[in-house]
């Protein structure tokens, strides 16, 4: 099975408080989800393996991302963080934006 999530994200007001973004629009990150396999690909670009790791909620490293309930339990956390009026929601992007570079 295969699922999509296209996160987007605009700053909110405590963002545009702090950061003075003011209406800055960020890129779109595609993060394509392959329950199968149990990886992940970010911007059809990166693809990273993803172990369950009771220890994290989820931590990104180069080739693979440890998350606790593997893949499932990430998607259901980056679901949710993608919400615009989600508490996590710019700390997730922030996440995905540092993992593809």
């Amino acid at each position: 099975m295969r699922e999509r999530i296209i996160y987007e994200i605009k700053p909110n007001e405590i963002n545009n408080i702090i950061y003075k973004l003011d209406d800055v629009k960020f890129k779109n990150i595609i993060i394509d989800f392959d329950f199968k396999e149990s990886t992940v690909v970010l911007n059809e670009t990166k693809k990273l393996r993803v172990e369950n790791d009771s220890e994290f909620i989820y931590r990104f490293l180069k080739t693979k991302i440890k998350a606790i309930g593997s893949i499932d339990g990430l998607y259901k956390h980056i679901k949710e963080a993608s919400e615009p009026s989600s508490f996590w929601n710019n700390r997730m992007y922030g996440v995905l934006h540092r993992a593809l570079s």
